[in-house]
C-alpha cells in the first residue's frame, strides 16, 4: 500500500480505478496526510508516500536513498462562512493580517473597501486550521510567507495591519486560530458550523460544499484572481525549478494566485532485504502512469489537478532504483551495467521495458540521460495495455 497527501487522493485513486479496469496491478492509496506520507517513507514502512510538501535539505542528507519527484499542481484556497455573503475579495496584503489574527471582524475597513457588493457583517473572524503535519497547512504557510514578502515584509504596515512573521511547515504559526482540525473533510465541517469561520484546504474539496471561495484582490490593478486552473498554469510558469532537489516551489506575485500546491512522490530508492521487487517495480510503474503518461495526466486533469510534468527527474529516480542489490529497472542503465545485471541474474532479469509497458514501443537503449527523457515524452497514451500482468503480455 502507499498513501500521503490527502489532497492528491482523488486523482491517485482515479489512476487505480483506471488500472484495474485495464487487468493492472490494484493500487491501494491511504489519504494519511503528508506528514505520514513523508515518514512512513522514511523509516521504512512504505516505498512510496504522497506529499504536498518536498523533502527539506537536511532530510535529503539524512535519508540519502529517498527521493522526492513533482507529480501535479493544485491550488488550495479559503473557504469562508460568513452570514449573507456568497462573495467575498480578500486584498492580498490582507491575507497574512486577517490569517494571523490581526484582522479581528469581517466589516474591517479594508475589507469591506474591497467588497462593495457585499454587505460584510459585524462578525468576528474565526480561522480553522489543520492540526500539526498537514501538507496543506505547509502550503498555505509557504504562499503567506512569500505573500508578506511581496507586501514589504514582516512588520510593514498598511491601513492600520502589520504583516506578519510567517513561519513556514506543517504546524500552523499563529495562536489565534479559533479550531485545530485533523483533515479536510473534517475542517470543512467545522466551517460550515461556525458562523464567521475561514479555514483552507484544496480548492476542488471546497467546491463540493456550500461554502465561499475566498477571490484574492491585486490592489495594483484590481483584478480579482480565484483557483482557476488557469490560475494554477499561471503559478507554475512563475515558480522556481530546483533540479538537483527536485523541486518545485510557486512564487507569489501580483496576478498570480497565491496558494497554489505541488505534490510529490517521495520514493524509497533502496529499500531493504526482503522487499517484494515485483511489487515494489508495481508501484513505481503507477506512479510513472500517473505523471508520465498523457492517459495518467488526463484523469488528473478530470481530478482538477494540473500535472507537474517532469520527466527527466522522474526517469534519474527510476533509474537510481534497487531492490536486493540490482537495478529495478535494469532497461534504464547504461549499457555496461546492463551486461553486469545480465550476468548476475540470467534470464531471471528480462522484464518488460517500462517505455515498452507506457508506449507500446520497444525502447531498449536509451541509456542517456537526454535521450530516456526524450523517449517519456513520447509516451502518448496506455493504449498498449499499461500495467498488464505478465501472463496476458
Amino acid at each position: 500500500a502507499i498513501g500521503g497527501s490527502s489532497a492528491v487522493a482523488p486523482a491517485v485513486n482515479a489512476w487505480a480505478v483506471h488500472l484495474a479496469s485495464r487487468g493492472g496491478a490494484l493500487l491501494e492509496y491511504t489519504p494519511s496526510g503528508s506528514g505520514s506520507g513523508n515518514r512512513n517513507v522514511r523509516d521504512g514502512t512504505w516505498l512510496v508516500g504522497g506529499s504536498d510538501y518536498p523533502m527539506t535539505a537536511a532530510e535529503r542528507a539524512a535519508y540519502p536513498t529517498v527521493a522526492n519527484v513533482p507529480a501535479m499542481a493544485f491550488a488550495a484556497a479559503l473557504a469562508a462562512n460568513i452570514p449573507g455573503v456568497r462573495t467575498l475579495v480578500v486584498p492580498l496584503c490582507a491575507l497574512g493580517p486577517l490569517l494571523a489574527g490581526s484582522i479581528e471582524w469581517w466589516d474591517d475597513a479594508r475589507l469591506v473597501a474591497a467588497n462593495p457588493t457585499s454587505a460584510l457583517p459585524h462578525v468576528r473572524v474565526r480561522v480553522i486550521v489543520r492540526t500539526p503535519g498537514s501538507g496543506t497547512t505547509t502550503v498555505v504557510t509557504q504562499s503567506l510567507a512569500s505573500t508578506v514578502d511581496v507586501c514589504g515584509g514582516p512588520g510593514a504596515r498598511s491601513n492600520g495591519h502589520a504583516q506578519p512573521n510567517v513561519t513556514v511547515g506543517a504546524t500552523w504559526p499563529f495562536t489565534t486560530a479559533a479550531a485545530e482540525e485533523s483533515g479536510t473533510r473534517t475542517l470543512l465541517n467545522r466551517v460550515s458550523a461556525t458562523a464567521g469561520a475561514v479555514g483552507y484546504a484544496s480548492a476542488s474539496a471546497i467546491a463540493a460544499t456550500a461554502l465561499t471561495v475566498v477571490g484574492i484582490l491585486d490592489e495594483t490593478d484590481n483584478a480579482v484572481v480565484y483557483p482557476t486552473e488557469t490560475a494554477v498554469r499561471a503559478a507554475l510558469a512563475a515558480s522556481y525549478v530546483d533540479a538537483a532537489a527536485r523541486t518545485v516551489t510557486p512564487q507569489a506575485h501580483p496576478g498570480v494566485y497565491p496558494f497554489v500546491a505541488v505534490a510529490y512522490f517521495v520514493i524509497q530508492t533502496a529499500p531493504g532485504a526482503g522487499t517484494d521487487c515485483v511489487a515494489f517495480r508495481r508501484q513505481l510503474e503507477a506512479v510513472s502512469f500517473g505523471t508520465a503518461t498523457d492517459q495518467g495526466n488526463a484523469l488528473s486533469a478530470a481530478a482538477n489537478f494540473v500535472p507537474a510534468v517532469y520527466r527527466e527527474m522522474l526517469t534519474d529516480v527510476l533509474t537510481a532504483a534497487r531492490c536486493d542489490g540490482q537495478p529495478v529497472y535494469p532497461e534504464l542503465q547504461p549499457p555496461q551495467e546492463k551486461v553486469n545485471v545480465a550476468v548476475a541474474a540470467g534470464a531471471a532479469s528480462v522484464a518488460w521495458a517500462l517505455l515498452a509497458v507506457l508506449c507500446g514501443i520497444g525502447i531498449h537503449h536509451a541509456w542517456q540521460r537526454h535521450q530516456r527523457a526524450r523517449a517519456l515524452a513520447r509516451c502518448p497514451s496506455d493504449e498498449a495495455l499499461p500495467f498488464a500482468p505478465s501472463s496476458s503480455a
